[in-house]
């Protein structure tokens, strides 16, 4: 099998790719390793955009450096692939809004692009969306208890209403994306999942204040450093380790079970 991966060198791509490596297929990563650059962190990050670029090269994994906002490039990686997951994506809520333009055509005109490349070649497909989808009103019901914030009811499914309260660019963006992924999967028959992802963490998140939080919270307090909180005290995720989150990918892939999936880490891991 050959797994073409958007965003290869990223957080959540990078493992993808070293998890399918390592049962011995052949990986693609396509990433135009840029990430970084956008990312304020207060501590120097030199050499994470490289990182992951080296740490693939050195597994055997094909790398391109290329833009999902380019359809050819797109397409010249995706030849003779099996597989896609698309990782890529501008996911931080700062930046959607400072920059809406760079938000909307990576989310929206890359996610259409990378849908092209699978209806050309018929091949299966997870898009990685995100739990903000639900919106900024998700929390109003939680309840202070001794150690921690409780939910009732305790979990959200994928029927619950979606893009409750203010919403932000990057909302926008990525429910116009889910949207045409759906439309691409009921219009051509296309094999596709959407999973809708919480926080994660991992090794090799390069957190920054707009993006990674767990591990920006963890570098910033070894480095003694001030810890920026955004909105209210009641964002709470139930985070969830990026392992976890490749092997549902594998899962949809060996079962084919098309669709929209909420995947966290649960309550325990609140």
């Amino acid at each position: 099998m050959k797994v073409l991966v958007r965003g290869g060198c990223g957080f959540l791509g990078s493992h993808v790719c070293e998890y399918y490596k390592k049962l011995g297929e052949e990986v693609v990563s396509f990433d135009n390793l840029t990430k970084h650059e956008f990312m304020r962190t207060g501590y120097d990050v030199e050499g994470a955009r490289l990182y992951n670029w080296n740490l693939l090269k050195g597994l055997g994994v094909s790398l391109v450096r290329g833009d999902i906002r380019n359809k050819e490039e797109l397409f010249k990686a995706a030849k003779d692939c099996d597989y896609i997951v698309h990782t890529a994506a501008q996911p931080a809520m700062t930046i959607a809004i400072e920059n809406p333009e760079l938000d909307i055509t990576t989310n929206v005109i890359g996610t259409f692009n990378v849908l092209e490349v699978a209806r050309r070649y018929d091949i299966p497909m997870v898009n990685c969306s995100t739990i903000h989808i639900y919106g900024n009103k998700i929390n109003e019901t939680l309840v202070e208890g001794e150690t921690r914030f409780i939910r009732s009811p305790p979990t959200i499914n994928e029927e619950h209403p979606i893009l409750q309260g203010t919403i932000t660019p990057l909302h926008a963006s990525k429910r116009s994306a889910e949207i045409y992924v759906q439309s691409y999967a009921d219009t051509y028959g296309l094999e596709i999942a959407t999973f809708r992802l919480t926080g994660m963490y991992g090794p090799r998140q390069f957190g920054g204040e707009d993006h990674g939080w767990v591990a920006n919270f963890a570098i910033r307090t070894l480095l003694r450093m001030p810890i920026k909180i955004f909105g209210t005290d009641k964002q709470v995720r139930d985070i969830l380790y990026v392992s976890d989150a490749v092997e549902a990918f594998d899962a949809f892939y060996k079962r084919r079970k098309p669709g929209l999936y909420n995947i966290g880490g649960g309550i325990k891991n609140i």
